[in-house]
Protein backbone atom coordinates (compact mmCIF):
# COMPACT_ATOMS: atom_id res chain seq x y z
CA UNK A 1 0.00 0.00 0.00
CA UNK A 2 2.83 2.38 0.82
CA UNK A 3 4.47 1.63 -2.52
CA UNK A 4 1.29 2.60 -4.37
CA UNK A 5 1.18 5.83 -2.38
CA UNK A 6 4.79 6.56 -3.47
CA UNK A 7 6.07 6.33 0.11
CA UNK A 8 9.11 4.19 -0.66
CA UNK A 9 11.00 4.87 2.59
CA UNK A 10 7.97 3.94 4.67
CA UNK A 11 7.48 0.88 2.47
CA UNK A 12 11.08 -0.22 3.07
CA UNK A 13 10.83 0.41 6.82
CA UNK A 14 7.62 -1.60 7.04
CA UNK A 15 9.22 -4.46 5.13
CA UNK A 16 12.24 -4.48 7.46
CA UNK A 17 9.90 -4.51 10.46
CA UNK A 18 8.04 -7.48 8.93
CA UNK A 19 11.30 -9.37 8.34
CA UNK A 20 12.49 -8.80 11.91
CA UNK A 21 9.16 -9.80 13.43
CA UNK A 22 9.01 -12.91 11.21
CA UNK A 23 12.49 -13.99 12.27
CA UNK A 24 11.85 -13.44 15.97
CA UNK A 25 8.47 -15.16 16.09
CA UNK A 26 9.16 -18.03 13.70
CA UNK A 27 12.73 -18.89 14.54
CA UNK A 28 13.48 -17.63 18.05
CA UNK A 29 10.23 -17.82 20.00
CA UNK A 30 9.01 -21.00 18.32
CA UNK A 31 12.26 -22.80 19.21
CA UNK A 32 11.80 -21.60 22.79
CA UNK A 33 8.28 -23.07 22.79
CA UNK A 34 9.60 -26.44 21.58
CA UNK A 35 12.39 -26.34 24.19
CA UNK A 36 9.87 -25.49 26.90
CA UNK A 37 7.64 -28.41 25.91
CA UNK A 38 10.58 -30.80 26.00
CA UNK A 39 11.88 -29.63 29.38
CA UNK A 40 8.83 -28.35 31.30
CA UNK A 41 5.97 -30.70 30.41
CA UNK A 42 7.50 -33.71 32.19
CA UNK A 43 7.95 -31.53 35.30
CA UNK A 44 4.45 -30.04 35.26
CA UNK A 45 2.27 -32.96 34.14
CA UNK A 46 2.18 -36.60 34.98
CA UNK A 47 2.85 -38.61 31.86
CA UNK A 48 0.34 -41.40 32.14
CA UNK A 49 -2.64 -42.73 30.23
CA UNK A 50 -5.55 -43.03 32.67
CA UNK A 51 -8.77 -41.96 30.92
CA UNK A 52 -10.81 -42.60 34.07
CA UNK A 53 -8.97 -39.75 35.82
CA UNK A 54 -8.77 -37.52 32.75
CA UNK A 55 -5.07 -38.12 32.10
CA UNK A 56 -4.53 -38.54 28.37
CA UNK A 57 -0.80 -37.88 28.03
CA UNK A 58 1.53 -40.73 27.23
CA UNK A 59 5.19 -40.65 26.24
CA UNK A 60 4.25 -41.52 22.64
CA UNK A 61 1.74 -38.68 22.40
CA UNK A 62 4.25 -36.21 23.84
CA UNK A 63 6.97 -37.39 21.45
CA UNK A 64 4.56 -37.17 18.52
CA UNK A 65 3.58 -33.64 19.49
CA UNK A 66 7.23 -32.61 19.74
CA UNK A 67 7.96 -34.28 16.40
CA UNK A 68 5.13 -32.40 14.69
CA UNK A 69 6.26 -29.06 16.12
CA UNK A 70 9.85 -29.78 15.11
CA UNK A 71 8.71 -30.66 11.59
CA UNK A 72 6.84 -27.38 11.43
CA UNK A 73 10.01 -25.58 12.51
CA UNK A 74 11.99 -27.33 9.75
CA UNK A 75 9.41 -26.26 7.15
CA UNK A 76 9.70 -22.67 8.39
CA UNK A 77 13.41 -22.67 7.68
CA UNK A 78 13.10 -24.24 4.23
Amino acid sequence: MFRYLALSKLCDATFVWFLLSWFVTRHVLFILVIKSIITDIPKLLTIEWVPERGCYLSRGILNGFIAMLSTLQVTHTA
